[in-house]
């Protein structure tokens, strides 16, 4: 017991509170939004997205291999052409904030040229081991 302190008083000062744990302590736990990043977001007829004025023949997407030299340059009209998944999510990539949140939002990103694939194979159930 401390001098000037009554039997059963608690022996932190005034206003500490009311004891037990620290605020928020008694929460559950935090969940990282990295953990939720939310739903699937599917982009079908990507070849039938239109452009403004000149940008079909103007418009460049550059990639470099690293190497000296090595940088390669597509034109949008050959990459709608080759690719057109790939400009929709080029410039989806553009428009996410570039970290884990960004990485894991991009994931869920399902980008088809035409309509929605169907499924070819039948699904087959997983022997879960439970008879």
């Amino acid at each position: 017991m401390v001098a000037g302190q009554r039997r059963g008083q608690d022996p932190r000062p005034p206003g500490h509170g009311s004891g037990g744990s620290p605020a928020g302590q008694e929460q559950g736990p935090c969940t990282p939004l990295s953990s939720t990043p939310g739903d699937f977001v599917i982009v079908i007829n990507a070849e039938k997205i239109a452009v403004t004025g000149r940008k079909l023949a103007q418009k460049e997407y550059y990639a470099h291999s690293g190497y000296p030299g090595g940088l390669r340059t597509d034109v949008l009209k050959d990459l709608l052409a080759s690719k057109p998944e790939e400009v929709i999510k080029r410039a989806v990539w553009g428009m996410i904030p570039k970290n884990k949140l960004g990485r894991a939002v991009y994931k869920k990103l399902k980008v088809y040229r035409e309509t929605r694939p169907t499924r070819t194979k039948p699904r087959i159930p997983r022997n879960t081991g439970f008879s």
